[in-house]
């Protein structure tokens, strides 16, 4: 700041301090008076220099309005800044992994039944064998040697492949179920001594039920899937002329038991 513009100041204040002492003079006394010329001179000038300080001090800068944080180019939508997953990418995951325990669950659970299963028919299948073979040795005709030894293999091989899992459940159980009354019917027959009967179980397992589950066997997992009605179908076929059999054995049966009853009849009526 100039000198003139210190000095215009300081006249300023002392006529100020002048024309208040003079109207204060009316009351206060001589000496009271001149110090308001003496007081506005001294505010003049320190009026003054403080006006030369805040001219010399720099302007205060102005900030920048903060700016929002931008997204990241790369970010996701739905991602959290700070890197990880958002709470809807948390529970999609956890949704996937309850899906995928679920699954394997139920994998697991399958396999057990499917190994229990494969248990039960072994089981049986021995015990069926069992069976024949006691009765092989005192009832059973050398004809069926042969058919009780093949229907053996033929078991053997329906179960491995079972719990292999080459074949489902229903072949293996329909097939185990038409060897065990192949075994039981055998020995049945042995005592009738028919030789067309027996000539007909022969063919049945030796021909006919070689001839479809053998070459059945031997085709891949897609094939059998594809096929697995032609084998069953030729399963059905043998099972019923193993019916017919039985009905036919039935049927002689009951005209023997109706000829004893009559002979009974006339010789002790």
């Amino acid at each position: 700041m100039s000198t003139g513009k210190i000095v215009g100041k300081t006249v300023l204040g002392g006529a100020i301090g002048y024309l208040a002492g003079c109207l204060v003079g009316i009351w206060t006394p001589d000496y009271v008076t001149l110090l308001f010329p003496l007081a506005g001179s001294i505010y003049g000038v320190v009026w003054a220099g403080r006006s030369q300080r805040d001219a010399a001090l720099p302007p205060a800068p102005t900030q920048p309005p903060l700016s929002q944080p931008q997204a990241r180019p790369n970010q996701a939508p739905g991602a959290s800044p700070s890197g990880r997953p958002s709470l809807q990418e948390q529970y999609e995951q956890a949704a996937r992994q309850r899906a995928a325990d679920q699954q394997r669950h139920s994998e697991q659970e399958e396999a057990a039944r499917s190994a229990n299963t494969a248990r039960v028919q072994a089981s049986s299948a021995q015990q069926a064998a069992a069976e024949s073979a006691n009765k092989g040795n005192i009832d059973v005709l050398p004809i069926f040697h042969p058919v009780l030894e093949y229907l053996g293999v033929l078991e053997e091989m329906i179960i491995s492949e079972g719990q292999k899992h080459n074949l489902d459940n229903e072949i293996v159980e329909k097939s185990c179920s038409l060897f065990l009354r192949l075994q039981r019917l055998i020995p049945i027959l042995s005592e009738l001594n028919n030789d067309d009967i027996n000539h007909t179980i022969k063919r049945l397992v030796m021909n006919d039920l070689n001839s479809v589950i053998n070459p059945f066997l031997r085709l891949s997992g897609e094939a059998k899937t594809k096929n697995r009605r032609i084998l069953l179908d030729g399963l059905k076929d043998v099972n019923n002329r193993v019916t017919q059999i039985v009905k036919t054995i039935e049927h002689k049966d009951l005209m023997e038991l109706q000829s004893r009853a009559e002979l009974l009849h006339h010789r002790y009526s």
